[in-house]
């Protein structure tokens, strides 16, 4: 009775096409956010649906402590090709390959056996470092030890997953360059694969309100035929240093200035086939924050048909010319090790609770920060304070997993060969 809720007006959404985008929503299992979305479903306005593969892992939760329901309300839109895999918590680029990203691999591979994904996805950036294996992804200056570890990586969750694989752009970052050299540093990652873009129009606001730059233009920028999916989603503004300061929360309202992207982004991106609606788990408090989700929701869908019509009208229009060679990264650390050097530099320095410039200036003088010296000294301190408090907000070593961990059956037997 619960899957027949979901599904009675729409049950058999039919497979993307080229220049129609679907509209969905990344499904999350909490109660509050079920009772929000059901009359969405209900209208037949979910076309497609996109499922945090990893979320499960990261609880300490397994596949019997998702409801049988949802499995099979996603395996509908997987037999009709609607149904994307996202990933948040591999850390595509820490420097080395441990056996907490073997065993991700492995079961992310198993989870794509078990069901058919249009296309999966996981970050740009990094979160596993020094004492770390999980927290906030974080960024890195665009390199090409950095490049290397993400085209490897990549090529492994390809061969894994026999799945079409992408990277989401990032939000966070702590220098203009962080944003301008994103597009290159995920073009040059992703051409081994052939690999697509996760065009996350938040993480681009979210760059621009704390960077300085307009969003048009960081969008213009990421724009590619290799897009094929665009995130919408809201945050949250928090004070830093005494000013406002944009967070990717995907816990609040979508701001007018990401709605406003879409058309842009559907109109540069010929290949997107879905428009994704993201809010976090446990962040609707209320029937107002209910409402407010539903609103949203309806808004995002009339925009993306909107744009359906138009590109129906030009139907002449073909997707070439926006594939670029990307420059090649000009920045080196030496090797993989001193760039696993600097990301533990990086990290454990955030995690203390220090002014962001004595952060900085901590950074630019670590022996593993030698070879970006330019890169930490352009970085803009706030950016830095922020970065910090994301750190020391959720960072989690393997003792602060033990029991739950990321990969539970994983993390539990390396815990007992521990002791």
């Amino acid at each position: 009775q619960t899957l027949a809720r979901f599904t009675a007006r729409n049950a058999h959404p039919s497979q993307p096409t080229h220049m129609q985008p679907k509209v969905g929503l990344n499904l999350s299992t909490d109660i509050a956010f079920l009772s929000a979305v059901q009359p969405l479903f209900a209208d037949g306005l979910v076309e497609a649906l996109e499922w945090d593969i990893d979320s499960p892992w990261v609880m300490g939760e397994n596949s019997g402590d998702v409801p049988p329901w949802i499995h099979r309300l996603l395996d509908l839109y997987a037999d009709d090709g609607c149904l994307y895999g996202h990933n948040v918590w591999l850390s595509m680029l820490t420097a080395f390959t441990s056996p907490r990203h073997e065993e991700w691999i492995r079961r992310l591979g198993q989870e794509c056996r078990r069901r058919p994904y249009r296309r999966i996805s996981e970050h740009h950036g990094f979160m596993a470092a020094g004492p770390f294996v999980v927290g906030p992804l974080l960024p890195l200056p665009y390199a090409a030890e950095a490049v290397q570890v993400g085209r490897e990586r990549l090529a492994k969750l390809a061969e894994s997953t026999a799945t079409p694989v992408g990277l989401e752009n990032l939000a966070n970052g702590i220098s203009a360059e962080d944003a301008t050299l994103q597009p290159s540093f995920l073009e040059s990652m992703l051409v081994p694969v052939n690999g697509g873009i996760l065009l996350d129009l938040h993480n681009v606001f979210a760059h621009s309100q704390n960077l300085g730059i307009p969003a048009p233009e960081l969008l213009a920028g990421l724009a590619s035929d290799r897009v094929y999916e665009l995130h919408v989603s809201g945050g949250l503004w928090k004070n830093i240093e005494g000013k406002p300061f944009r967070f990717d929360g995907h816990n609040g309202p979508v701001p007018g200035e990401v709605f406003d992207l879409i058309p842009q982004a559907l109109s540069l991106c010929p290949n997107v086939e879905a428009v994704i609606f993201e809010r976090r788990t446990n962040s609707l408090h209320d029937q107002a924050d209910a409402e407010s989700l539903r609103a949203d929701y309806h808004r995002l869908f009339k925009i993306v048909h909107s744009a359906r019509a138009t590109a129906s009208a030009d139907s002449k229009r073909q997707a070439n010319g926006l594939l670029s060679v990307s420059p090649p990264p000009e920045r080196r650390f030496g090797d993989r090790t001193a760039l696993a050097l600097y990301q533990n530099a990086f990290i454990g320095i955030l995690g203390q609770e220090l002014p962001s410039t004595e952060q900085q200036h901590l950074l630019q003088n670590h022996p593993a920060a030698e070879s970006v010296r330019d890169y930490v000294a352009n970085a803009n301190p706030r950016c830095i304070a922020a970065m910090s408090l994301l750190v020391r907000r959720w960072a989690r070593s393997e003792a602060d997993l033990a029991v739950t961990g990321v990969l539970p059956d994983h993390t539990a037997s390396e815990a007992a060969a521990h002791r």
